[in-house]
């Protein structure tokens, strides 16, 4: 064997090793295993959310979102069926809770992978 073709083949193997390993990453895609949150504070009580639930790899996993904004993306957290939300009147989840809910979030739905939810 050449050394271009052990080269070819070395490289082959690499490139398809990183993309085996960047499809097996937690990220969902779109509409396919749990959809991202668009957080809405209608009537701007929410300074921070927290969210309770199960996310595209049926894990229950938790986490505290400041929410600045009347609509806040909570990117990068894929969450599906029914999660947990309080919202606090403080930055970092700190203050009271002035709302909760405990809303259903699809795990698969047609379209863009956003459920909003709003207080």
């Amino acid at each position: 064997m050449s050394t271009r073709s052990l080269l070819r083949k070395a490289t082959t193997t690499t490139a398809i090793g990183i993309a085996g390993v960047a499809l097996a990453s937690g990220t969902a895609f779109a509409g396919s295993s749990g959809q991202q949150i668009e957080f809405h504070d209608n009537r701007h009580i929410a300074n921070s959310i927290h969210v309770r639930g199960h996310n595209q790899n049926d894990v229950i996993v938790e986490h505290c979102f400041n929410t600045p904004d009347t609509v806040n993306k909570l990117r990068g957290w894929w969450w599906q069926g029914q999660i947990s939300i309080d919202a606090y009147s403080g930055k970092g989840c700190t203050g009271k809770v002035n709302w909760s809910a405990s809303p259903a979030v699809p795990a698969i739905q047609d379209g863009d992978d956003w459920t909003a939810i709003g207080d």
